[in-house]
């Protein structure tokens, strides 16, 4: 049988990448695990993409399953009465683009560990596993210094390096600090700062796909479609670009959804991902089959 090339884009979005985690489950189901030869994602799309690499749906399924506010937060109690609050208040009032890092006051600075980001993927990832794979990884982190987006090839890096980078493709602004990588600043390569010198932030990272013989690449957004309208994707020349948007929002109240880690609300998530990708997936993967094989 002629064996699809796949490539997959994994959109950054925080805790909404559960969503991202039911994607996995349609991969694994229509046994196209082992059709992935890229995968290239911007912030917990990077995390995501180490989880993938691993190749058991398990592991993808037991780390969504066991994040809660404790792994992540210095001070929950905190968290729950003051942040999500003011969170939510901005969000009704307008702060529609990135309203987590508009307007934020001193008190928010530092709920949020790094340090519970790095133990999670320490807990999850194995790097030899990765090193080993054919399977080629990108993370996109935003060059502060440099004013771009630049994107790591995963495999290439040791094991420290590997989670430095994948840190700040994470590292949202103003609630992380830079992660300073060869002489550079980076920070989260989808959100952008007003500081920054130019926004050309990459949040669905298609870029790195542009150099690999694929058949297919699958896209995954985090956000609805009305909102990536006017966006233009790089096109890629000869491959099926199939863009997978959730058929309904993955937050309540628009920009909640990047830190807010309600179990319940997550495993919702990771079903949405799986029902819509599996209805944009499978029909394209059938007829691939029966018109090569």
């Amino acid at each position: 049988m002629k064996e699809p090339r796949i490539g997959l884009v994994l959109a950054g979005g925080g805790a909404k990448g559960a969503y991202e985690a039911g994607v996995f489950k349609t991969l694994w189901e229509l046994n196209l695990i082992d059709n992935i030869k890229v995968i290239s994602g911007t912030s917990i799309g990077s995390v995501n993409a180490l989880l993938f690499a691993m190749n058991d749906f398990k592991v993808v399924k037991n780390s969504w399953s066991n994040l809660s506010y404790s792994r992540f937060l210095l001070n929950e109690e905190k968290f729950r009465k003051e942040y999500v609050p003011i969170l939510i208040k901005r969000a009704r009032h307008g702060y529609e683009e990135n309203p987590i890092v508009h307007d934020l006051d001193t008190r928010d600075i530092g709920l949020i560990s790094q340090k519970g980001v790095e133990d999670f993927l320490k807990e999850y990832v194995d790097v030899e596993i990765i090193k080993r794979s054919k399977r080629d990884l990108f993370a996109c982190a935003y060059n502060i210094d440099k004013g771009k987006p630049e994107y790591f090839l995963l495999n290439e890096l040791k094991e420290e390096e590997l989670i430095d980078v994948v840190l700040a493709s994470c590292a949202i602004p103003y609630l992380f600090p830079p992660r300073n990588i060869r002489g550079c600043r980076y920070a989260d390569g989808g959100i952008h700062a007003i500081e920054y010198p130019n926004n050309n932030i990459d949040n669905v990272p298609i870029h790195p796909l542009q150099d690999y013989q694929l058949d297919f690449a699958f896209v995954v957004h985090l956000s609805d479609k009305k909102k990536e309208e006017g966006v233009e994707f790089e096109k890629l020349k000869q491959v099926k670009m199939i863009h997978i948007y959730p058929s309904k929002p993955l937050e309540r109240i628009g920009g909640t959804g990047t830190i807010l880690l309600e179990q319940k609300r997550l495993e919702e998530n990771v079903e949405l991902g799986y029902r819509d990708s599996m209805v944009a997936i499978a029909p394209k993967i059938l007829a691939y089959w029966k018109k090569y094989n």
